[in-house]
């Protein structure tokens, strides 16, 4: 009877063993298959994050491909409509530059200056002397 009892109890502790590694296994399994996920998950923010980054990208590229054309388009419109001349044909003469102004333009500008800054001191000397009186 004694072995009887040795062998159910070694059957009983083998398969509480078995049940046991497999719940083991089965949580180890879990923690790989999370491991796992956590990693796809990780790229696949990586990789919606480069996908904008692109897309940005190409954005800001087709919006100055669009003012380049719009700035083409609008000079050939303004030089159809002056007559102007055509890209690569002489350039129009320079501005002339405004004349100085004579001597006696100078010295009239001079007195101006000169009457403003009298003037002005006058306006100072009487809040001057406002100031001072009691």
């Amino acid at each position: 009877m004694p072995f009887k009892n040795i062998v159910i109890l070694s059957l009983l502790s083998l398969l509480l063993l078995l049940a046991f590694s497999g719940r083991v296994s089965g949580q180890a399994s879990t923690a790989i298959a999370s491991s796992n996920l956590s990693a796809r998950v990780l790229r696949l923010e990586s990789d919606l994050f480069q996908a904008r980054s692109q897309l940005n990208r190409l954005e800001s590229q087709v919006a100055r491909q669009g003012r380049r054309l719009e700035s083409q388009r609008l000079e050939s419109q303004r030089q159809s409509q002056t007559g102007g001349n055509p890209a690569g044909s002489s350039p129009s003469p320079p501005r002339l530059k405004p004349s100085e102004p004579t001597e006696e333009e100078q010295f009239d500008r001079l007195a101006t200056l000169v009457i403003e800054l009298k003037q002005q001191l006058e306006e100072l000397e009487a809040r001057v002397v406002l100031l001072e009186s009691p």
